[in-house]
């Protein structure tokens, strides 16, 4: 596949604002060259084949299979039938692990991976690309964050990410009612007595300090929004 050239986080000391070496030296490429396409090679190669022993009437066929096989043009109207499924998954794959191919790389690697797919599994893969591609475009999340979603939906074991939801959404809970307590709080502080104002203010500067290396660190919005209530 073909893309543009890798690009990186612009990196600097905190204290010294000095900048690695080595990103000084990545960005000695000449300008011409800098939004130049190159090619990269995919490490991974996932093909599934979908198995799928029922039988659909038009009006039973879900909208995004429907959609896949006239996409695919594997149905056949004349003998209403459809071939099989041969899916290529990429959905696992991120950018992050394509290779740039150049001089300085004389072999590469591919991992092969052929097992067979239930076709609940493949409708659900199907609904997971419609809703990231979705979401980047009407929600704005950047295609870092989409990808670490699918990534995460995709490798993850049902059991696990069905712990990791419910117990994500059980913080999330704790964090609004404390955050409403504390709110609660300060309304009927009349005064402070008994409350320290510099474990106040540490507390305030360690979180504004938090928030900041998230933010330079490019976390997404929602662990920033955590952070900052």
């Amino acid at each position: 596949t073909y893309g543009p050239r890798p690009t990186h986080t612009q990196l600097r000391k905190l204290l010294t604002g000095e900048r690695p070496a080595w990103q000084l030296e990545l960005e000695s490429v000449p300008p011409h060259q800098r939004g130049e396409h190159v090619a990269f090679w995919k490490p991974r190669l996932s093909i599934n084949v979908v198995v799928d022993h029922e039988r659909y009437s038009p009006a039973e066929v879900p909208h995004v299979l429907r959609h896949y096989w006239h996409e695919q043009k594997l149905f056949n109207r004349t003998s209403s039938k459809f071939k099989p499924i041969l899916f290529l998954n990429e959905l696992s794959l991120v950018k992050g692990q394509l290779v740039p191919l150049n001089a300085s790389v004389p072999t590469v690697e591919l991992e092969l991976d052929a097992q067979p797919m239930s076709i609940r599994r493949f409708v659900w893969m199907l609904n997971l690309r419609q809703s990231m591609a979705t979401q980047e475009e009407v929600l704005g999340i950047s295609e870092k964050e989409s990808e670490d979603l699918r990534s995460m939906f995709v490798d993850t074991p049902p059991a696990l990410l069905y712990t990791t939801v419910a117990v994500s959404a059980l913080h999330m809970l704790f964090d609004m009612l404390a955050f409403k307590n504390d709110i609660s709080f300060w309304r009927s502080v009349e005064s402070m007595e008994g409350l320290s104002s510099r474990s106040v203010i540490a507390n305030f500067v360690m979180e504004a300090v938090i928030l900041v290396y998230l933010v330079d660190e490019g976390a997404s919005w929602l662990v920033q929004l955590g952070s900052a209530f």
